[in-house]
Parts: structure tokens; sequence; C-alpha cells
């Protein structure tokens, strides 16, 4: 199996937000409270375009036989908050999802070895991300691929 990694392009849209709606109703399994990706796959979309475009982010495609199969949107932002690590910036990835027939086929891989050559092109020493903790499988891989834990956030349901 042959994986092509490249840039998004306009001709893209249509599957690039079905896998937006696919990643959303994925995520709704972690959190009830999430909105349908039907429901929210515009606004998604246009927000990822618009952050990429202020934020100089990239959306990279992964495709087999010409087929999109996964997707990573990524983007220049601060580590931290901003008035506390106002000048160390990392590469943020806001979405990533292989489509299930593709995943631990190596697609994942692919896609965020972008993410690292991304972030030494623009000289950036940091790739952060965020996954739910019940997220297991994608959190193996992110720590096999050397992300370490560096902030947890804790929800409390009243």
């Amino acid at each position: 199996m042959e994986i092509v990694i490249r840039q998004y392009n306009e001709e893209d849209e249509k599957e690039f937000k079905q896998s937006i709606i696919d990643l959303q109703n994925f995520e709704c399994a972690f959190d009830p409270d999430m909105l349908s990706g039907e429901t929210t796959v515009d606004a998604w979309f246009n927000y990822i375009l618009e952050e990429n475009k202020q934020k100089d982010g990239r959306i990279y495609i992964a495709e087999v036989d010409k087929k999109a199969v996964g997707f990573i949107s990524l983007r220049v932002d601060a580590k931290g908050e901003e008035i506390l690590l106002p000048s160390i910036k990392c590469i943020v990835i806001t979405d990533f999802i292989i489509n299930a027939d593709y995943r631990g086929k190596g697609v994942g891989k692919l896609l965020l070895a972008k993410a690292d050559e991304y972030a030494k092109e623009k000289s950036i020493a940091y790739i952060k991300l965020s996954v739910f903790a019940a997220n297991t499988n994608a959190r193996e891989l992110y720590k096999k691929l050397g992300f370490e834990d560096y902030s947890v956030t804790m929800l409390k349901k009243i």
C-alpha cells in the first residue's frame, strides 16, 4: 500500500468536511455533550481555514490510490498562555483523523512526521496537541512518537 502525503487544496473540501464529521462523531463517544459532526461541520471547516490563514497553518492529506484516508491540520501558535510564554512558539495539531479502515497501517505516523517536518521548516522546537484521556489508542501512538504529557485538564460534572 503506497501512502502519499500532500497539502490540502480546494478540491479536497468535500472529503475534508466528511473527515471533520467523522472526527466529531468519533469524539462524541468521549464527550456526549459535544454536538454532532453534521451540526458543526461548516462552522468548524471555516474556522480551521481562517485560523490556518491567520496563523501560518497547513492541512495535509494522506492518500491511498488517490483516495483521501486521513488529514492533519497544523498551525503556529504559542506554547502556552501568551502572557506567560509569549515568545515560545509551537506547532499546534488542531485536527487529526485517519479513516477507520486505515488505522494501524502507518498513515498516522506519516502525517505526524509531516508535522515534524513543518516544525523544523519553521525552526520551531515544539509540537502540541490535545487528546481525550479515554482515547487510549491515540495516546499510545502519540507517546510512541515522542509526545509527553504536558498539561492535564480535569473536568467535574455537577
